[in-house]
């Protein structure tokens, strides 16, 4: 997946792509997450519940504040290094990415309820968001 900067210029992505456009729009930033048996995690003592609970919250920090440092600087060197232009989507070009994205999502939603109910949540905390 090449939506990280930083993360791209360890594959030489500069090599083959001499425009960056931001912000990314499928992942404006990268989380971890644990995957794991509900029925284990339930049978979890308490204790060992809040051991992933803080070890989840400590990597979703770390992984957050690691690439929002790593990213500017990566974007610089790839423009004095490497010749790459850093070009910011329009406003206009993000609202078509949101609209084409609100239809794929009311296409889903109209099919599957669990996707309906995670995407109104979403949506409702979005709009409290901004």
């Amino acid at each position: 997946e090449f939506s990280m900067p930083d993360i791209d210029a360890n594959y030489g992505f500069h090599q083959i792509a001499k425009n960056n456009y931001f912000p990314g729009w499928h992942q404006q930033v990268s989380c971890s997450e644990i995957l794991m048996n509900k029925g284990k995690y339930d049978a979890l003592s308490d204790t060992n519940k809040r051991i992933l609970d803080v070890a989840a919250l400590a990597q979703i920090t770390l992984t957050y504040a690691d690439t929002e440092a790593k990213n500017p600087a990566a974007m610089q060197t790839n423009v004095k290094e490497h010749g790459v232009v850093n070009q910011r989507w329009s406003d206009e070009a993000l609202a078509e990415f949101e609209k084409g994205w609100r239809e794929v999502v009311a296409e889903e939603s109209a099919s599957d309820p669990v996707f309906k109910k995670i995407s109104d949540n979403y949506f409702a905390w979005r709009d409290v968001y901004r």
